[in-house]
């Protein structure tokens, strides 16, 4: 469940960076009141395409989907994590 929550929180975290409304890690966990660590570990997921997002928090995702890949897909286009 922490996962599918801090997944959901990523995609408001993406908009607040992409409109320039957070600049910062620090200045993000001030906001959110919660841990520059945490911000930090679950940030890069902010970057993940949303048909991911939404079949992670659907349970639609492959079996075998481990954190590492998508991870390592976030530096992927959008079309690009959804053909891997």
């Amino acid at each position: 469940m922490l996962f599918a929550k801090a997944l959901a929180c990523t995609g408001d975290w993406h908009e607040r960076n992409v409109t320039g409304e957070i600049n910062a890690i620090e200045e993000l966990a001030q906001r959110t009141d919660l841990t520059r660590r945490h911000v930090r570990q679950v940030f890069p997921f902010a970057s993940r395409s949303p048909q991911i997002t939404a079949a992670i928090l659907t349970a639609r995702q492959r079996p075998n989907l481990a954190v590492k890949q998508i991870l390592d897909s976030v530096l992927m286009g959008w079309r690009q994590q959804a053909a891997d």
